[in-house]
């Protein structure tokens, strides 16, 4: 149950990603490499959740979470290229896809060195 908010988000990420016009969905006007390092950042906090709120992080967790959000964004990217018609895999994406998990990656240290653990 403590993964059921990144596994909702990666589900809303693929159902955007793999859609024929997702700017009509999203009604954004946003670039769209601003609206990639969104979902992913969103999507590694929700996979650092779990870690948080038992006060469990170590190097491992980061990198585990991370490693996960770049490779499903690597997915989705295989996946529009070979599942839609109008969508193309782009490498830009894939930057945008990092840059937003390393962004959350940090701001999460940060609120976590913030949070009093239980063994200080």
């Amino acid at each position: 149950m403590a993964c059921l908010p990144a596994v909702l988000v990666a589900a809303g990420i693929a159902f955007v990603s793999l859609r024929e016009n997702p700017q009509a969905l999203l009604s954004l006007r946003m670039n769209d490499k601003v609206i990639h390092g969104v979902m992913y950042a969103v999507l590694t906090a929700t996979l650092l959740l779990p870690a948080m709120v038992k006060g469990r992080f170590v190097w491992s967790t980061y990198l585990s979470a991370g490693m996960t959000a770049f490779l499903y964004g690597g997915l989705m990217e295989v996946l529009q290229a070979c599942c839609t018609t109008s969508r193309s895999a782009e490498w830009a994406d894939l930057v945008a896809d990092g840059i937003g998990i390393v962004m959350a990656l940090i701001i999460t240290e940060r609120i976590r060195s913030r949070i009093p653990s239980d063994r200080e």
